[in-house]
């Protein structure tokens, strides 16, 4: 039997430690693919912007991003004061000039209107406690013609391979792991928010590329531009229990349109 959900203590330094051991280790592939596509996706792989990562964590994907679009600024935000703690030191550890994390809740973003060129959020949208008003505030702060762009667990895995899943989840993995799968929402859910948002030029998908196919002619355009596709799919290799809960993962992307 999959256990029942706990409720996690993001502010305790035990959680706040593993989390941040765990995800660094068992997540940075995914993370890497998502911070490539969402800068491609956004155009920001050419040029510099600003950008936003809504429960930034420990900042492990804030810090990709800027790595991936150097010229950009990038910002962070978590409700956990310790989690944004430890992202502050490692970026001062860093020397990481530009990067910035702050203390926030996703329906109280502490920024003003048309502002990011990408806002990014994983694995923190089941979390947010009001979705509909998470994504309102979201898309207030992405400036015209911005990608809001949302990934997180998907909720139509069987029982099944969920507890297959879990059996090969590391142990360490497991008490965030098992949280995850009994909250996750299954896709017709969220698409059914999305509905609810009123939100123009929205798209969810499921499994793949961040949702998409290696073959898509989007896909195959980028590799003309440098996309290192060859590369994001190598690190995923002797990663099992990984690949599986990517193809179930669930990505939105929203295109705030511009103003005419």
């Amino acid at each position: 039997m999959i256990q029942e959900p706990s409720d996690l203590n993001w502010s305790a330094s035990s959680i706040v430690e593993d989390y941040t051991e765990f995800s660094r280790e068992f997540f940075w592939s995914s993370y890497q693919w998502q911070a490539a596509v969402g800068l491609q996706r956004s155009g920001l792989t050419k040029r510099g912007g600003k950008i936003l990562d809504i429960g930034c964590g420990p900042g492990w994907m804030t810090f990709i991003l800027k790595e991936r679009s150097p010229s950009s600024a990038c910002f962070g935000v978590d409700l956990s004061t310790e989690m944004v703690e430890q992202a502050r030191v490692y970026a001062q550890q860093q020397q990481l000039q530009d990067v910035h994390f702050t203390v926030s809740d996703v329906l109280h973003l502490p920024f003003e209107d048309n502002l990011f060129d990408l806002v990014i959020s994983s694995s923190s949208f089941r979390l947010w406690g009001d979705q509909l008003r998470g994504l309102q505030e979201a898309y207030r702060v992405l400036r015209p013609g911005g990608l809001l762009f949302i990934s997180d667990i998907g909720g139509d895995m069987p029982k099944e391979r969920q507890q297959m899943l879990i059996e090969n989840t590391p142990p360490t993995g497991r008490t965030f792991v098992i949280p995850a799968l009994e909250t996750a929402f299954p896709s017709a859910k969220v698409e059914d928010i999305l509905r609810q948002s009123n939100l123009p030029d929205w798209e969810c998908r499921v499994g793949g590329l961040c949702g998409l196919s290696p073959t898509d002619r989007e896909v195959m355009d980028w590799l003309v531009d440098g996309f290192p596709l060859r590369d994001l799919q190598k690190s995923f290799q002797g990663k099992a229990w990984a690949r599986e809960l990517r193809q179930y993962w669930i990505c939105v992307y929203l295109r705030k349109p511009k103003e005419e």
